[in-house]
Order: C-alpha cells, then structure tokens, then sequence
C-alpha cells in the first residue's frame, strides 16, 4: 500500500481519484471531488453529494453522509462537517463529539474555537463545551490564548476571558 505522501488527488474527465508518484491510479476515478490525503484518510465526495473518509486503500473509513467537510484539524484530531445548515464536530473514527447544532464554526487554536449560535459568537473547546457561551457579536483568541470578546461594536469595551472562561483583567 502507499503512503499518503505518495498519492496526490487528481481529476479526469469529472471525477477524482489519486495517483502514485509514477503517475499511475492507486486508486481509479470514481469521485465527485477528493482532498488529499492527511494521516492516513483522504475525504472524497460521492455521487449523491455526500462526503465521507477513505483510507489509502480507498475503502471507506467513514460511510459518505455530510453536505460539507473541512479537513482535519491535524493538532486537534477532530474536523468540521456540515449536515444541512448546521456544523458539528467528529473525531477521526466519525463518530460525533458535538451534533449541527452550530451556525457556523472556526478551526482550532490552541484548542479552542469561536462557535456562532443565533447570530453571537462563543468559544468552545475540542469536546464542545462552550468556554464562553454564545452572547457576544465579536470574539476573538488572542495570540496569548486568551479570550476577547465585545457585547457591542469594535468600540465598545472589550472583556477578557482565560482558556477556562473566567473574566480576567485586560492587562494580565
């Protein structure tokens, strides 16, 4: 079998599959689109629509079932996927660690994430508890991994949170 370096997502005549380095199919075109492969799974799209996870065999490792992935979060071990208008989390088995429930979702940093809800951004860490729960229209993980979030404006004040949710003082 290859190794993931080896393979490279390519499309032909509407369909993708993954080729070796020589160029030849490892495993044919048969996709409605493909992502390269990262630890060891590759999401592909099938006819109906749906995304699932191949391993390198091209065996289903995660049975198509998502209208939309973002590929894995390597650090994290866990992706984005979308069923219908709302995102949830999964880890690399597929099984869910949060349902949709989110209207929209950034990647990780430093294990946390901003997390929108009814048109207000909060933080959730990678099992999907809220570190900040969803009431601010602005939010931010700062490059010191605090939290900085505002009620208002980007005038209005601005509130700082640690990576356990407690406010804090600006300056610490």
């Amino acid at each position: 079998m290859k190794s993931e370096e080896e393979l490279s997502a390519e499309e032909v005549g509407g369909k993708w599959g993954y080729v070796g380095e020589d160029g030849a199919w490892v495993i044919e075109p048969q996709f409605k689109d493909a992502f390269d492969f990262l630890d060891g799974r590759g999401w592909v799209k099938d006819d109906s629509g749906k995304w699932g996870c191949i391993d390198l065999s091209g065996e289903w490792m995660i049975e198509p079932r998502f209208d939309d992935v973002w590929c894995w979060n390597h650090d994290e071990g866990i992706t984005h996927v979308r069923v219908g208008a709302k995102r949830g989390l999964i880890n690399k088995e597929g099984q869910w660690i949060v349902e949709p429930t989110f209207d929209d979702l950034t990647w990780f940093h430093g294990g946390m994430a901003l997390a929108l809800v009814d048109r207000k951004w909060g933080v959730i860490d990678t099992s999907g508890a809220w570190i900040t729960k969803p009431e601010w229209y602005f939010v931010e993980i700062t490059a010191d991994m605090r939290v900085r979030a505002s009620e208002g404006g980007l005038d209005d004040v601005w509130r700082y949170f640690d990576r356990t949710g407690k406010e804090i003082d600006a300056a610490t």
